[in-house]
């Protein structure tokens, strides 16, 4: 005899969380994305805020833009910060007696961790970029983003990344105390297992086999339900650093960090774009 078990209806707006990610493989130790993007992944070991000053922010902030300089178009940097509660592990071999304060004050309390980290994609090599809209463009360009197989030079596309994010790292490391360490193929599965799962426990790795679904006031994961903000095209002056409600000196994004004593994740992303494109067909025009 066969047993059929019900199973509850799946809602219309649902669908598996596997499909939603944008994850084609990982190679090489990097991350292949659908539309062809590949991507190297390090973990920022960064410096204590107290220690910098505006003008160590100004001048990181100089270092990175040089070294943005030499990547293509359609690249993108993107720092991503997970901010979690975990049990507050102190030393307990604390002597000093700050620290065994500071042992006792928190112990077997929550506390907000950070674990921050950067990623380097680049563009699929040989792959045709879809012109921006713009009033001489046929409905038929904008309907594409890219046109060929974004998989034709992958391993072309895999060495040029690796090289270039290499000599990008290099160029920062170190920098003001900032040092980083390459996310290898295990750590990049875990990374993003925890992420999508948002289980950011030490050593946790579940199988991404949820459903998920949105709606007007947000976005469930499985059991968890997040709510999402997105700063894209507010516009604003952005300085190096602020001073903080203590006076202290501190990133721009101070007040999205570890001041939000909540479980949350930040992202920022900067894309290498031609600027130029949309007066270019001006240009032709009037000539």
């Amino acid at each position: 005899m066969i047993n059929l078990i019900s199973r509850p209806k799946r809602r219309r707006d649902e669908r598996d969380l596997s499909e939603a990610i944008p994850i084609f493989s990982f190679e090489n130790d990097k991350v292949v994305f659908r539309d062809g993007h590949v991507a190297v992944g390090f973990q920022i070991h960064a410096a204590e805020m107290e220690t910098w000053s505006a003008a160590d922010y100004a001048s990181f902030n100089n270092s990175l833009a040089q070294q943005l300089s030499s990547f293509p178009e359609e690249a993108v940097l993107q720092k991503t910060d997970i901010y979690y509660y975990e049990e507050y592990q102190g030393d307990p071999d604390a002597r000093e007696y700050f620290e065994m304060k500071t042992q006792q004050h928190f112990a077997h309390s929550m506390v907000l961790h950070h674990h921050g980290y950067l990623f380097i994609s680049f563009p699929p090599l040989g792959v045709k970029k879809r012109n921006g809209i713009h009033p001489f463009n046929t409905l038929l360009l904008a309907s594409r983003s890219m046109l060929g197989n974004v998989f034709g030079r992958i391993e072309e596309t895999l060495g040029v990344v690796e090289q270039q994010a290499t000599e990008f790292i290099n160029g920062l490391q170190g920098v003001h105390g900032v040092t980083f360490s390459r996310l290898y193929e295990e750590e990049l599965k875990t990374l993003y297992s925890q992420y999508f799962t948002l289980n950011f426990e030490p050593g946790s790795h579940e199988d991404i086999a949820c459903a998920v679904s949105a709606d007007l006031n947000g976005i469930q994961v499985g059991e968890k339900r997040l709510n999402l903000i997105s700063m894209r095209g507010r516009g604003n002056f952005i300085e190096d650093a602020v001073i903080n409600i203590h006076g202290v000196t501190a990133p721009y994004t101070y007040l999205l960090g570890n001041y939000m004593q909540i479980p949350h994740i930040t992202t920022t992303t900067i894309k290498l774009e031609d600027t130029d494109w949309p007066t270019l067909p001006l240009e032709e025009t009037k000539k």
